[in-house]
């Protein structure tokens, strides 16, 4: 049987994977160690501080079966989790509503470009098109990435007119 991929919400029980998830993010695209202790502060106070922004994860279940919704009965198996993207706020003051921000967004290499990230896009759309709190979707990208930057380009996502400029308390 061949796999089909959905997206949920995070629940706290996802936050190791996210974690490790998070990490080797940071590890591949800007050559960075992250403190785990830090990234799973993270990653809690999301789940403690809902205001702040939101969790997903894609999981890979058998196509055809996307209604699993937890661990395995003992006919099939479990879906794997294969990427997660954290999401959160930005107030706009011209706007009076909210920009959804993608921080983080993280994909397994054996499962890219198989259109994951277009579902967790599309989620993100389908949620801002359903709220009228949110006015659009934004995304910090390093500017070197290139993979990531078609990606984007190819769900729709434009070059902004704005430089991301900032002053970091720490070196990351």
């Amino acid at each position: 049987m061949t796999s089909a991929y959905r997206i949920r919400d995070a629940v706290p029980a996802d936050a190791g994977i996210m974690v490790r998830m998070l990490m080797s993010l940071a590890s591949e695209t800007e050559n960075v160690e992250l403190d785990e202790g830090e990234v799973r502060r993270g990653v809690t106070t999301l789940f403690e501080q809902g205001s702040l922004g939101r969790l997903y994860v894609a999981e890979e279940v058998p196509k055809g079966d996307t209604n699993i919704k937890g661990p395995s009965d003992g006919n099939r198996s479990s879906p794997q989790i294969v990427g997660v993207m954290t999401v959160t706020y930005e107030w706009s003051d011209w706007r009076g509503k909210l920009f959804l921000w993608i921080q983080s967004v993280y994909i397994i290499p054996s499962k890219r470009k198989q259109g994951i990230f277009q579902k967790f896009y599309d989620h993100l759309i389908r949620i801002m098109a359903e709220d009228p709190k949110y006015c659009g979707l934004r995304l910090a990208v390093n500017s070197k990435n290139e993979k990531a930057i078609r990606a984007y380009k190819q769900v729709g996502m434009k070059r902004e007119k704005y430089q991301l400029m900032g002053r970091m308390k720490s070196k990351y």
